[in-house]
């Protein structure tokens, strides 16, 4: 998870660096086509068939998970690194609510405590110009981010479910097939733009550390609690900022850091519900 969370922050660092240049859904269809790509080799060398069991499910976990990428990267090119980063990774937060009505999870004080907390932290990111005067973030983008986050922690629960049915690489290949499918007619009728040389490197770099977050992510909602794995993917937090900060530019205010810092702490008020990890001996499949 941690791995998945450093190659996470790459790859966001480079959608924002794309997104200079391509329209959003462009960078979204690349993406998904080049995963799509990665993972059907990574099957073939295993020999597990591509088509799956819960097919059902399969394409929700697709169709959400490229709803809330494209959401994503909408936001990423509108806003901070960190800042996009930290109110995206909020999701344990939904994570936890979806799982106690889909997995049928207790859900108790702590979750309601670490949702007010989390939601807090997310205001003081986005510094709203009613509250906090000056510019603040856009809305619009910030709107997008927390859309993208709620839709991310339906995923989590989502992809726990499918482990008792499906290889982790076949939940991978799903959002990578319906994504470029889906993504396809907005990256042709949006705007499209022949990518330069020094994009189309970054489109691919993008790819590749998609798959191995991707694996990674997967893997350990295998083999952890949906709550649990998502909360040890919060070091993404602090990759962001540091990345934002050497590549950008963007040096965080102390409003900021503070929202940060409420988040990692409802985090750790979610983690209050979870007992301790038993990692399973190996992932299903």
């Amino acid at each position: 998870m941690v791995m998945a969370g450093l190659a996470f922050s790459i790859m966001n660092a480079l959608v924002k660096a794309v997104s200079a240049e391509l329209p959003t859904m462009e960078i979204v269809f690349a993406r998904t086509v080049l995963m799509g790509v990665f993972t059907l080799a990574m099957l073939r060398r295993e020999g597990v068939s591509p088509i799956g069991h819960n097919h059902r499910l399969l394409f929700a976990r697709g169709a959400i998970g490229a709803t809330a990428l494209s959401l994503l990267y909408f936001a990423l090119g509108r806003i901070p690194l960190g800042d996009a980063t930290t109110i995206h990774y909020t999701a344990p937060v939904y994570t936890a609510l979806t799982a106690a009505f889909f997995l049928r999870e207790r859900i108790g004080k702590w979750v309601v405590l670490g949702t007010l907390v989390s939601l807090t932290g997310v205001v003081m990111i986005a510094q709203p110009q009613f509250l906090f005067g000056g510019d603040g973030l856009d809305p619009l983008a910030v709107g997008a981010a927390v859309a993208a986050s709620i839709l991310a922690g339906s995923v989590y629960t989502v992809v726990r479910k499918l482990r008792e049915t499906d290889h982790p690489l076949v939940v991978v290949l799903s959002l990578a097939w319906v994504g470029a499918i889906g993504s396809l007619p907005f990256a042709l009728f949006g705007g499209w733009t022949v990518p330069t040389p020094e994009a189309w490197m970054l489109l691919l770099a993008i790819g590749v550390t998609t798959q191995i977050g991707q694996v990674g992510l997967t893997k350990s909602l295998h083999a952890l609690p949906a709550g649990q794995a998502s909360a040890i993917g919060y070091v993404q937090i602090l990759f962001a900022f540091v990345l934002g900060v050497v590549f950008f530019d963007t040096i965080p205010n102390g409003w900021s850091l503070a929202g940060a810092g409420l988040v990692l702490v409802s985090v750790l008020l979610l983690g209050r519900r979870v007992p301790p990890a038993r990692v399973a001996s190996g992932v299903r499949g």
